[in-house]
C-alpha cells in the first residue's frame, strides 16, 4: 500500500553467496557500490520479506521501483561449516508475544504508575525464568484484567 515505507517495516534480507563479482559497468568504482554478480546465492533470512515482494511484483500495476530494503550479501567461498553457522545465528529469535506489543501502550504505563501508588509492582515486560507467582506485590501483565 505505502512502498516508501516498506524498508520500515521490514528487517532485510540476509543472503549467502559463493563468488561476487562487480559487473563490468561499475568496474572502475571496485566492490564499494554498484552492479554486482554473484554466484550461488541462497536467501538465509528474510524469505517473508523476499515473498511479499514478489507478491508485490506479481499484482497487476504495482510500481516496486520506490522500494527500498537492505540486503546483506555473505560471500563464503565454499565454507559450509561458517554457512550453517550463519545461518542459525540469523534464525535463532525470541517469540514475540502479544504481551511484548501491549507492553507499549500509554494506557500500560499509565497502569503501571497508578498502581505503583498502591504499593504493588506492575510487570509489563517479560521477566524470563523468573517466577513472580509467589510474590503478591507484583501484577504480571498477563494477570491483569481485560488482557
Amino acid at each position: 500500500q505505502n512502498p516508501e515505507l516498506f524498508w520500515y517495516y521490514n528487517n532485510g534480507i540476509t543472503l549467502l553467496v559463493n563468488s561476487v563479482e562487480p559487473h563490468r559497468r561499475n568496474a572502475s568504482r571496485g566492490f564499494e557500490r554498484g552492479c554486482f554478480r554473484f554466484t550461488d546465492v541462497s536467501v538465509i533470512n528474510g524469505a517473508q520479506t523476499v515473498s511479499s515482494l514478489g507478491m508485490m511484483a506479481g499484482s497487476v500495476g504495482e510500481n516496486l521501483s520506490n522500494i527500498k530494503i537492505s540486503a546483506r550479501f555473505i560471500k563464503l567461498s565454499g565454507n559450509e561449516d561458517i554457512a550453517n553457522s550463519i545461518t542459525k545465528a540469523n534464525n535463532f529469535q525470541n517469540r514475540v508475544l502479544g504481551r511484548d506489543f501491549a507492553s507499549q501502550r500509554p494506557e500500560q504505563h499509565r497502569l503501571s504508575k497508578e498502581i505503583a501508588i498502591e504499593g504493588y509492582q506492575y510487570q509489563l515486560l517479560r521477566s524470563g525464568p523468573n517466577d513472580t507467582s509467589g510474590d503478591a506485590s507484583i501484577i504480571d501483565l498477563d494477570e491483569a484484567p481485560g488482557q
